[in-house]
């Protein structure tokens, strides 16, 4: 993980913080915030994840005995709740440009205006039962084979994460209201 925030234990959180300006340039994972007060955790909220550009993100490997995944998911931005995520560059992830929220997890999230070129999956989303709100507005997306603004679930125990099977990609909906997601002038090709 090239930049990771979190808030670390249960009545320890974090209210605040600022991703901004950084270049990160191949590396397991990109920028993650973690932990929404779910499973006893502390909350991590009111993050903004602006003017960044995430490339070469690859898989590799994870010498941790016992962790779990033992393989980076790969992936360039990813926020589980109250984050906007704005204005970044993500170049060539492996895995999935930005994902937004974790299962149930997911709350409040801003995704708008982003170029994400070349990842197999450029959003992926949280449409899971109980999860929040999320917006997806005004971003680029180009080369994602496995779909543009797709639907996406964690599978904690083995630690991965894809596509939920028929899901309809949103790439280049107008304006959309779908359960907990609004959609709106995004384009991909």
């Amino acid at each position: 993980m090239a930049i990771f925030i979190e808030a670390p234990n249960a009545g320890i959180d974090l209210n605040g913080a600022v991703v901004s300006g950084n270049i990160i340039d191949t590396a397991g994972n990109g920028i993650a915030v973690a932990n929404s007060g779910m499973g006893g955790q502390g909350t991590a909220k009111s993050v903004t994840i602006t003017g960044n550009r995430v490339t070469n993100i690859i898989h590799q490997t994870i010498n941790d005995p016992g962790y779990v995944p033992t393989v980076s998911l790969a992936f360039g931005i990813y926020a589980e709740g109250a984050a906007v995520i704005s204005g970044n560059i993500v170049d060539g992830a492996a895995g999935i440009g930005i994902i937004s929220g974790h299962n149930a997890s997911t709350h409040d999230l801003n995704v708008n205006g982003n170029l994400i070129l070349t990842s197999p999956i450029g959003i992926g989303y949280s449409a899971q039962s109980g999860a929040g709100q999320i917006i997806i507005s005004s971003n680029q997306i180009q080369g994602a084979a496995g779909g543009a603004i797709v639907s996406v679930v964690f599978n904690d125990s083995a630690g991965t994460v894809g596509r939920v099977a028929g899901s309809t990609d949103y790439g280049n909906h107008y304006d959309a209201q779908i359960g907990n997601i609004f959609v709106g002038n995004n384009r991909s090709y």
